[in-house]
């Protein structure tokens, strides 16, 4: 066993498609994602370039602010920019410039005259990608085999298997009537404190604003769900990535952009029964090596609505890790879990 001390110095110190779904098969845009730039004056520039519209007529969102993956100010958003020959030319005035694939050149006026940057893209790779599992791990996926896994009615698993990563198949039924696909869980069910590592990566569906409607997963601890949602550019809320689904948002939003690889490190405590007493569920949770929980509680099973939640009785059964089938072909790959002291 481990302890959570430990745990916790270590992740500290780690931090210091040939599936096609409908709606899924878009190309990853080369002009979305993060952008920065050196410090002009003692103002420091980042930006985040979106995209929305529909594929035959894409939209882009431009933002600039001090810093990325931080709850900060903005300096400027710039909405409805569309595309010329593979660029954004944008003007309100204050910004001008334009975006091209690799970087921004930005003019931004004030009291004092004009600034001039050159923001350059982002290739943000999270500082527990690829983390190799301690000695005492449990191997839920290692890129070889799906042998750990099972579908909700015990079934084999119908995932794909491909380049060491497996990729959610969605839940049909096949031509005896059956289910092929959907939502997987661990054959093993564990108690106690855990800690898990996993890898996943978000195809790209541009066409709709709406989070929900973009790529859609979410990793369970028994009834707690931690949202799995290409959520790039929002605003991070209880339903978007990251969040205890429903209950908790993240501090902040982490997510890069989307057909990148992302990671998760969560730690779980389940609820303790004392008699009377119930000391809640927690997690604690890294995304991409920024901490967005910080031992959040876990009121009622995520599936739930608050009015519903308090009718919610907590148990201290073992339990099974849950990777959900929403219809879109996310990517997993490098899942191990310790158990904690």
């Amino acid at each position: 066993m481990t302890s959570l001390t430990n745990v916790k110095a270590t992740i500290l110190t780690i931090f210091s498609a040939a599936l096609v779904c409908v709606g899924f098969a878009m190309p990853k845009d080369p002009l979305v994602g993060y952008y920065r730039a050196p410090a002009d004056r003692g103002t420091y520039m980042c930006a985040e370039v979106f995209r929305t519209g529909t594929e035959a007529q894409p939209l882009y969102r431009i933002k600039f602010m001090p810093a990325i993956m931080n709850r900060c100010e903005t300096y400027a958003a710039i909405n409805s920019v569309k595309p010329e020959n593979g660029e954004l030319k944008f003007d309100n005035g204050a910004f001008s410039g334009t975006v091209s694939n690799g970087g921004i050149k930005l003019a931004r006026k004030h009291k004092y005259g004009v600034s001039k940057y050159d923001l350059k893209k982002v290739d943000f790779v999270s500082p527990t990608m690829g983390a190799k599992p301690p000695e005492d791990a449990i191997i839920l996926f290692d890129g070889k085999n799906m042998d750990a896994w099972e579908h909700l009615d015990g079934s084999k698993p119908m995932w794909a298997l491909e380049g060491g990563e497996m990729i959610v198949k969605p839940r049909v039924k096949n031509a005896e009537g059956k289910n092929s696909g959907g939502t997987m869980r661990t054959k093993e069910k564990f108690s106690g404190p855990l800690r898990l590592h996993v890898e996943f990566n978000l195809p790209p569906r541009y066409g709709s604003d709406a989070p929900g409607a973009r790529a859609n997963s979410g990793v369970y601890f028994g009834d707690f769900e931690i949202q799995v949602l290409e959520g790039f550019g929002f605003e991070g809320n209880w339903g978007d990535i990251g969040a205890v689904y429903r209950q908790v948002a993240p501090h902040v939003n982490a997510c890069t952009e989307p057909g990148s690889w992302q990671t998760f490190d969560i730690i779980f405590k389940p609820a303790k029964i004392e008699g009377c007493k119930i000391l809640l569920p927690r997690f604690t949770v890294w995304h991409n090596g920024v901490r967005i929980h910080n031992d959040s509680p876990v009121r009622y099973g995520t599936a739930l609505f608050p009015d519903a939640g308090v009718n919610y009785k907590h148990s201290e059964d073992p339990i099974a890790i849950k990777l959900q089938d929403h219809g879109a072909p996310i990517r997993y790959r490098n899942i191990w879990l310790q158990k904690l002291d």
